[in-house]
């Protein structure tokens, strides 16, 4: 949903250089948001995923008996994991909107959007929240390539359509095994040194977009 309006309402209507920026500072809010996060305390615990993180508050909330004797007895949702789970499917839903929007205009959102809610609102490890977005992003650009085609955001033309499935041809070999190395390295370095990672690739990245746009000449 958030792609589609993305794509008809936003992206049309906004300049490139403004939307190159809005990507480069989505990204650089997110690696200060962590860097700030991080400092906090190294070893800060975090989650395998939201439902752990959700699991882990209840549990601190509320004593009703040992852990083995819930696991064993507990039947149905308790009133406080009914809100939870509520709470994370509009969190994740809002989180989806904004992804979509973000993709529609940058071509890269929903991606970022799901590594900060996890990491940041969860703390869902970077180890975890990392394929995972690489696998929502990876659905999220075939649905935008079927949308465009469908003419939302505007109908291609003949040679701008060429020039698509050309870049297309170019991406394709370099996304089936980068993401999925990508994905492989990042489940095996520590924590830390990828947190570290995206410190340095989002900084650079924020850096040479001023460098590159001057925003400040406009």
């Amino acid at each position: 949903a958030g792609l589609a309006l993305g794509l008809i309402a936003v992206a049309p209507y906004l300049p490139p250089p403004y939307a190159k920026l809005l990507f480069v500072s989505v990204w650089m809010t997110f690696a200060v948001a962590l860097f700030k996060l991080n400092a906090r305390g190294r070893d800060r615990r975090v989650y395998k995923s939201a439902l752990e993180s959700d699991q882990a508050l209840n549990d601190s909330m509320t004593e009703h008996g040992s852990d083995d004797e819930q696991k064993d007895t507990k039947v149905e949702l308790t009133p406080d994991e009914k809100k939870q789970k509520q709470k994370r499917c509009i969190v994740l839903f809002f989180t989806g909107i904004f992804g979509g929007l973000c993709s529609a205009v940058a071509g890269s959102g929903i991606d970022i959007a799901s590594f900060s809610i996890l990491t940041l609102f969860y703390r869902v490890s970077e180890k975890v929240a990392t394929p995972t977005s690489v696998v929502l992003m990876a659905i999220n650009a075939i649905l935008g390539m079927c949308f465009r085609f469908m003419g939302l955001g505007g109908a291609y033309s003949e040679g701008q359509e060429i020039a698509v499935w050309n870049f297309v041809s170019v991406c394709v070999p370099i996304v089936v095994l980068g993401a999925p190395l990508g994905a492989t390295i990042s489940a095996r370095l520590p924590r830390h040194w990828l947190a570290y990672l995206i410190y340095f690739l989002d900084t650079v990245q924020f850096v040479s977009a001023l460098v590159v746009i001057l925003p400040w000449s406009k």
